[in-house]
């Protein structure tokens, strides 16, 4: 029963990195471009993928709880641990940093997808290029702990 639950959790989570990094990967793409209405394309689009990979992630955390509960793994263990705070970094960074410039961007962006000087100052003085990476990063740490178990 445990590979089930295992399982699930898996795919719950491969899931959920698609749903939230992918939206992330376009934002690179699209802000190198500065076509803005790529731009706000990406935004827009970016919400039904919040949605989805929230979802996602609250499944891959439930089945990750019942997985470790019923394989007699400690919910205290430090491979664990490491996993809690890196999936703490990545809402923080990508809800509380990411996402809040990306839409200040768009915002600025006129109705035609024309770049307004505004919207090009705050993509470059707000080091979205760079900043939108770092959840993926933090994600694919995640993967790492959750394989090789390190601090076990």
């Amino acid at each position: 029963m445990n590979a089930l639950w295992k399982t699930l959790h898996i795919i719950s989570m491969f899931l959920a990195f698609a749903f939230f990094m992918a939206p992330n990967l376009f934002a690179v793409v699209a802000l190198r471009t500065r076509d803005g209405g790529a731009i706000k394309r990406t935004v827009e689009g970016a919400k039904i993928f919040d949605r989805l990979g929230g979802a996602s992630i609250g499944l891959g955390v439930v089945f990750g709880i019942i997985t470790a509960l019923t394989g007699d793994i400690s919910l205290l263990s430090g491979w664990l641990v490491t996993a809690y705070i890196l999936l703490a970094l990545i809402i923080i960074v990508g809800e509380g940093l990411v996402a809040p410039r990306l839409r200040r961007v768009a915002a600025a962006i006129g109705e035609q997808g024309t770049m307004s000087p505004d919207a090009q100052a705050l993509i470059r003085s707000s080091g979205l290029g760079v900043l939108t990476l770092v959840p993926p990063a933090l994600f694919l740490g995640v993967v790492y702990v959750m394989v090789n178990k390190p601090f076990a």
